[in-house]
């Protein structure tokens, strides 16, 4: 139609702005009322195409709604052709909004109310909408206020039959449509519109669909089979009744949906206060890293006993079919009847029939349930009892059934997890089938990588350059451990065993510390590799104390875990007790060779790391210590070597450390530092880890001669020895053949498959590790297994109370030990003999795979709610770990909760020296939606990490950020400010010093913490050339601090610092020395060892100024030496700079020389432009020593520049420069050098 033609003697057609092949939109001009209207115009004649355009002009006629397009008119043209007259909307539709950007909750709240409110009125009306998706949701002027619903021609009457049902389908949008909309035989209302508002209000909220995939068949399928999404996995803060309120919109039964929008709309109205103060502008949270949960109801108090397994999947159809229906019928097309189409792609051809009866003939022998999805394709799932490996095994004969039914029909199967009680699947199988299937020609059965690698000991795979397919129907703690009753046999490792007993017979006749690290898979027997040689060493060495520590899972990379956990179980400590007890255990345990202060210190720092706490007069330095992360770290490292060395003084000491692989930073170069510092010492490591561990910790004690054994399979001749020992030496030479080959050397495996014979399922014996475990654990029944799976969330160790308040609280404790103690003599857990205790009190998986097993088979909201319990109930019972409460509370989608538990870890790793493990715990509970005085404290946490990390910038950054948030006057307020001061002191920027130690100055609060930030102040003051704001402070502190008592050591010290720095500026080196030796003594009574450590090597420079080189170079050294052994690099670098000043007047020019380059780079790697200029113009001065005028000239200019942010400083570095020049004749340009120095 031409611009300018016009249409019913109305409108004027002005452009045309789309086309398609059933018709055309313009914009045109109404000359009734002088405005812009969409005029749609049908060109098809096609009858179903007619009514579906007549249905959408007389619904819209019938709704008058500010909500909803305009209806204009509509009619037929001369021509004949049929058009539909609507108002110009000028904007654009929801659709483009999400691919430009996510909107703000209080937009897409207002998508939700306005929408509703909209479908509300079409549904007091009697009309479904059917399609209600962002495409159709329009925006005028990109404004949600304005929001309009259009394109109702899929629209219908409630009630009416389904006349517009497109042949073999009905109508609607992937991703948005109602499950009913699917299935075949389904009456629809006005609650499928509610299920596509709730997808449409989730994607607005995520940023993605609720069911998406690559492939229309996937996002049906998805549709069909996977649990619904809560908003609370995307948004951790969504108010409990709207999550509530969506969860029963998208309930996948419409029955349990409110039952149109208006009962929607009334819900949001009641929810409105708590609606508003959710849209309030905040930083957005972390949900729990769930994919998904389960729909609608919220999760029980207690475990359930459903639980998730492998299952299988078998897709047959055309999958692109799907999309040509989709595209046919501007919709999705439903499979009423899918022997049509099996019909249609078969090679009996068309004329044939092809009853449904036929096909579920052909499935049901294997146990498959079908569904199916559209015309063209369905899926059968194969789910329930039996091993994995064997539900993977029919599902793939169930696809060879279809394919020799139907020989053309494409074929896959795919294998994951599910929900089989519920017909639930997880994960990515639906898309790694339907992208299989797409890949299989007709008659070929194509496999995911999954059920390729699980069924190939079993059927003829092969492999082409479009994956795997299917060739061919031809083609496994303390005491001895229990198989079928009795002892199970030790085979197979003595080389290993006698590899131990040499190391530690030698470490024992040589007072020489040694270290062996034992590397095997899951299973491949390093526990009991353990147990058989500590037998051997009480046995045939005596006495020897043996300390043994073992890393959790669930609390991986807590900070000293397995030192700590080695200790307590030496001390005979629990969780629980109160900490008077622990307390005295401790101290009673360390006190076998330690007394007096020597014991009080060593209790009191070890009684930290163990998380038993002392008071603050216990020790002297504690206090001092909890208020700095660095000196707590030094403290307890001594307190660990000094324990260590008082016990290997007494006898050997055999130290063992299991599932080093979760083990953590802090305890790794704890026990590297010990190997170093305790070498002469009868001391003996033994690591068991899993492979993992070299990537976990690259490098691994590379720098100690450690021993590493590395578990491999176990011989055939070994494993045979064990299944004969097991079954009985007159088993056949073939059971026994299969057994061996099917565990292939892991003598886990090997046990799995010896029980699975003995039970009399030799015939299915399973080929992978979790389909075994699986098969095992259905034996136990469903209880049990909810048993398993409730412990198998506090990790590898876990007690009767624990999981008994996962499965019913306190009235199940004596129910729950009851299963405890079958399941293990059921041999799958083994009680704990706890120290100190008559009898057992925790138990243990006796393997790792069956708790990872049986942990895999929780659902996702078991799983949520078993880490959320399990979280609360670690509170209720005084636990100490931060870090497992936090990942408890995290994994349990209680974010909130979690916050101030990775603090408290985040805190624990910066005391253990660990700081990127501190950095990674606080960052965790910023994004958990830490505010306030906890985000505070976690800024305060990452400021101090990045100070020592020489990330000045941003020291500075989340120091200002930690003072803005906590408490002004508090020890962390002071202590932020702190970090600030140093941080602008490092950059050069006296001026931002100043003001804040003005700001300071004039705070009142913690005495203590204010005195040592006032004396950052003036020590960056005085280095800053700032001596008059300097003095002042200096002055202020004289009236403060001058008594020291009631003040901290640690303030003592840095206050005696501070006044030496000035005093050496003024040329008063005898002053300097008397404050310094002050400031020392104070630090070392404070066991400030990093202070102390820097007072040393100032006292060392002093030395050099007076002339004493001998003195200042064994203090430099001793210095040196104290630095590199705590792994403090800014103090090693400073030590390195005075040491080479001091050895250049000693005439150890070279070894200077190296010594000042080296601080040089480090110094310019941090940005301290001050210490950079200092260090430059000592090695111009040696390179003038050295005769090399021309370098120190160079170097002299390199320092005049640094030091331009600090004056004072500057005129030595000139001063070199005018000497270097001299040097070489250059009198015109030294003279003015030396007249400005």
């Amino acid at each position: 139609m031409e611009s300018g033609a016009v249409l019913a003697s109305r409108f004027v057609v002005e452009q045309q702005v789309a086309a398609g092949g059933m018709g055309t939109v313009y914009r045109a001009h109404d000359r009734l009322d002088a405005r812009h209207v969409a005029l749609k115009l049908l060109h098809s004649r096609e009858a179903f195409d007619v009514e579906r355009f007549e249905r959408e002009s007389q619904i819209l006629a019938e709704l008058s709604h500010p909500g909803i397009v305009r209806y204009v008119a509509h009619g037929r043209t001369g021509a004949g052709d049929h058009y539909l007259a609507m108002e110009w909307l000028e904007g654009e539709d929801l659709a483009a909004c999400l691919a430009r950007r996510q909107l703000s909750l209080a937009e897409s709240l207002g998508v939700l109310r306005r929408t509703a409110d909209a479908l509300a009125f079409a549904h007091s009306r009697g009309i479904i909408h059917r399609d209600v998706k962002p495409s159709n949701i329009f925006l005028v002027a990109g404004d949600v206020a304005q929001l309009k619903l259009v394109d109702f021609g899929i629209a219908r009457p409630d009630g009416e039959s389904r006349r517009l049902t497109y042949t073999g389908g009905i109508l609607g949008t992937p991703g948005y449509i109602a499950p009913e909309q699917i299935e075949s035989g389904s009456s629809l209302d006005a609650r499928a519109d509610v299920f596509s508002l709730a997808c449409v209000f989730y994607e607005c909220i995520a940023g993605r669909p609720a069911f998406e995939g690559a492939h229309v068949m996937a996002a049906l399928a998805k549709l069909l089979f996977q649990q619904t999404p809560r908003l609370r996995d995307v948004r951790a803060d969504v108010p409990e009744p709207l999550e509530q309120l969506i969860d029963r919109m998208m309930a996948k039964n419409p029955e349990e949906r409110p039952r149109d929008c208006g009962e929607v709309g009334v819900q949001l109205a009641q929810l409105a206060e708590a609606l508003d103060a959710w849209t309030t502008p905040r930083p957005a949270t972390l949900a729990s890293p769930r994919d998904a949960t389960m729909r609608s109801a919220r999760p029980p108090g207690f475990l359930t006993r459903s639980e998730q397994r492998l299952v299988s999947l078998v897709l047959a159809g055309e999958p692109d079919d799907v999309e040509m229906s989709v595209a046919a019928a501007g919709g999705v097309p439903s499979a009423s009847d899918v022997s049509s189409v099996l019909q249609e792609i078969s090679s009996e051809g068309p004329g044939s029939s092809v009853p449904r009866s036929e096909v579920r003939a052909a499935v049901e022998p294997y146990g498959a349930h079908i569904t199916e999805i559209s015309r063209g394709s369905l899926i059968a799932i194969l789910a329930g009892a039996g091993s994995a490996v064997d539900r993977a095994e029919r599902a793939a004969r169930c696809a060879l059934a279809l394919r020799a039914r139907f020989p053309g029909i494409p074929l896959a199967v795919a294998t994951g997890r599910g929900v089989s009680s519920a017909k639930l699947i997880e994960g990515d199988v639906i898309d790694r089938g339907v992208r299989a299937l797409r890949a299989a020609q007709g008659g070929v059965v194509r496999l995911d990588d999954v059920t390729a690698s699980v069924v190939g000991g079993r059927l003829k795979i092969d492999t082409d350059e479009k994956g795997p397919f299917l060739a061919s129907e031809t083609a496994a703690d303390e005491s001895t451990p229990v198989l079928l009753g009795k002892p199970s046999v030790w085979v197979g490792r003595s080389r290993e065993l006698s590899m131990l007993e040499g190391v530690f017979s030698g470490c024992v006749s040589e007072s020489l510390a040694s270290a062996v690290l034992v590397i095997g898979p899951a299973g491949a027997g390093k526990s009991r590799l353990r147990l058989e040689f500590l037998t051997r060493v009480r046995r045939q060495f005596g006495t020897v104390e043996i300390l043994a520590g073992r890393a959790e899972s669930v609390a991986a990379g807590s900070p000293f875990g397995l030192i700590a956990d080695a200790i307590r179980k030496s001390a005979g400590m629990r969780e629980g007790e109160p900490v008077e007890a622990r307390r005295r255990k401790l101290k009673r345990r360390l006190g076998r060779h330690l007394s007096g202060d020597a014991l009080n210190r060593v209790a009191a720092f070890l009684g930290e790391l163990t998380r038993t706490p002392f008071p603050d007069g216990e020790t002297s330095g504690l206090r001092a210590a909890r208020d700095n992360a660095m000196l707590m770290a030094d403290a307890t490292r001594a307190a660990w070597e000094d324990w260590l060395a008082a016990e290997c003084a007494a006898q050997p000491v055999l130290l063992v450390l299991e599932d080093l692989q979760w083990g953590d930073p802090a305890t790794v170069r704890l026990i590297d530092q010990t190997l170093r510092n305790l070498r002469d010492l009868p001391l003996t490591l033994l690591a068991l880890a899993r492979p993992e561990v070299s990537k976990q910790f690259p490098g691994l004690w590379t720098d100690r001669e450690v021993q590493t054994i590395k578990l491999g399979p176990l011989p055939a001749k070994a494993s045979e020895r064990m299944v004969r020992s097991a079954l009985g030496e007159d088993t056949s030479a073939e059971i026994v053949a299969r057994v061996v080959e099917r565990a292939d050397g892991n003598p886990f495996y090997l046990e799995e498959l010896i029980r699975a014979v003995a039970d009399g399922k030799g015939d299915v014996l399973p080929d992978s590790v979790l389909g075994t475990v699986e098969a095992r654990l259905d034996a136990e029944g469903h209880e049990a297994k909810r048993v398993l799976r409730a412990a198998s969330i506090f990790g590898d160790r876990f007690s009767k109370l624990a999981v008994a308040a996962l499965l019913g609280g306190a009235s199940r404790v004596k129910e729950t030990e009851t299963w405890l103690d079958a399941l293990a003599a059921r041999e799958l857990i083994a009680p704990a003999q706890t120290p100190g205790w008559l009898i057992p009190t925790d138990y243990v998986f006796r393997h790792a795979i069956v708790r990872e097993a049986a942990y895999a088979m929780l659902t996702e909201p078991d799983r949520a709610l078993g880490h959320k319990l399990a979280g609360e109930w670690l509170e209720r019972s005084g636990h100490t770990d931060a870090m497992a409460m936090a990942e408890h509370f995290r994994l349990g989608g209680e974010p909130a909760r979690a916050v101030k538990w990775y603090r408290r870890a985040a805190e624990q790793a910066l005391e253990a020296n660990d700081l990127a493990s501190a950095l990674a715990r606080a960052e965790m509970g910023v994004r958990c939606g830490a505010a306030d005085e906890e985000l505070g404290r976690l800024r305060l946490v990452e400021a101090e990490i990045s100070l020592w990390q020489q990330e000045t910038a941003l020291a500075v950054q989340r120091g200002t950020e930690a003072a803005s948030l906590v408490r002004i006057g508090s020890s962390a307020w002071f202590r932020a400010i702190g970090q600030v001061i140093v941080a602008e002191g490092k950059l050069g920027h006296f001026d931002r010093v100043e003001a804040w130690t003005t700001r300071v100055a004039e705070a009142a609060g913690a005495m203590s913490a204010r005195i040592m930030c006032l004396c950052e102040g003036a020590t960056y003051l005085v280095f800053g050339g700032r001596y008059a704001a300097a003095d002042r402070l200096i002055q202020m502190l004289d009236a403060v601090a001058s008594e020291p008592a009631g003040l901290e050591p640690q303030a003592v010290g840095l206050y005696q610092q501070a006044r030496a720095f000035r005093a050496q500026t003024k040329g008063d080196i005898g002053a300097a020395l008397s404050g310094l030796t002050a400031a020392l003594a104070a630090f070392e009574l404070a066991g400030d060892r990093r202070n102390a450590c820097t007072v040393r090597e100032n006292l060392g420079f002093l030395y050099g100024e007076l002339g004493d080189f001998e003195v200042a170079e064994s203090a430099l050294r001793t210095a040196l030496a104290a630095a590199q052994r705590m792994g403090l690099d800014d103090l090693e670098t400073a030590a390195l700079q005075n040491l080479g000043y001091v050895i250049a007047h000693l005439g150890q020019l070279e070894e200077a020389k190296l010594l000042e380059q080296r601080a040089a780079a480090a110094f310019q790697q941090q940005g301290d432009r001050r210490m950079e200029g200092v260090t430059l113009t000592y090695l111009a001065k040696i390179l003038l020593l050295s005769g090399d005028p021309a370098g120190a000239e160079r170097e002299a200019r390199a320092a005049v520049e640094a030091l331009t942010v600090v004056p004072p400083l500057r005129a030595a570095a000139v001063a070199v420069l005018s000497r270097a020049l001299l040097a070489q004749g250059r009198e015109d340009e030294a003279l003015p050098a030396a007249r400005e120095a």
